[in-house]
């Protein structure tokens, strides 16, 4: 009797014993997983204030800052930024938002316009508003952009939602409520979401708007 509880308490040990030696080497292993880097301006960044954040279809990280865009290939940054002698470059260098189409094209919206990225000329186009086109952006500040799953180029500011018209380069307007007496808020609170009935749901400083493109018109 005494064999096999003596038998019982090594046989306890060694598993016991293997349990902890497997725990500790897992254990190692997930702490160096965790190991998160840092990548801020003397990685290369333009800015370290980001303000927004996508990665594309070829695994390219692209960082939106205060102080223009940047692209990272686990590497390095590229950097684009506005010369305002240049129209072929970024619009504005304050960036709100990041989005790629269907052709892996990049749009961004910044505080003065709309820029796209052909990927394959690296050149930007630049959209803007025009007080005297009423087929231009509908604001120059762009909080957001939204790409759906017909591949349509929507574009959010201040007081409304602008479709994309890729054939004439003109945008239609669906103009929502805007209140005076609310101030606008950050990028953030303008988000674009496409439902499976292909509506869209779109924020606001006034709260979330429901867009039907059947109708047109906001709920």
């Amino acid at each position: 009797m005494f064999d096999s509880v003596r038998a019982l308490i090594k046989w306890t040990f060694l598993v016991f014993f293997i349990l902890l030696v497997y725990q500790l080497a897992w254990g190692v292993d997930l702490q160096s997983k965790r190991r998160a880097e840092v990548l801020n301006i003397e990685s290369g960044l333009s800015q370290s204030w980001v303000t927004a954040l996508i990665v594309d279809r070829y695994g390219f990280l692209w960082v939106g800052t205060q102080d223009g865009l940047n692209r990272y290939d686990s590497y390095s940054f590229k950097k684009y930024r506005s010369n305002p002698l240049d129209s072929t470059t970024l619009c504005n260098n304050n960036i709100n938002s990041i989005c790629e189409d269907i052709e892996g094209d990049i749009w961004i919206g910044t505080w003065r316009g709309l820029s796209f990225l052909n990927r394959s000329t690296g050149e930007f186009t630049n959209y803007l508003h025009d007080l005297n086109n009423s087929k231009s952006l509908s604001h120059k500040r762009v909080y957001n952009v939204y790409v759906d799953k017909k591949g349509v180029v929507w574009v959010k500011t201040l007081e409304s939602l602008d479709r994309f018209n890729p054939s004439s380069q003109t945008f239609d307007r669906f103009p929502h409520f805007s209140s005076p007496f609310t101030n606008a808020a950050y990028a953030d609170s303008y988000g674009i979401f496409e439902d499976s009935q292909s509506r869209l749901w779109v924020g606001s400083k006034d709260g979330l708007f429901l867009f039907d493109r059947s109708l047109a018109p906001f709920k």
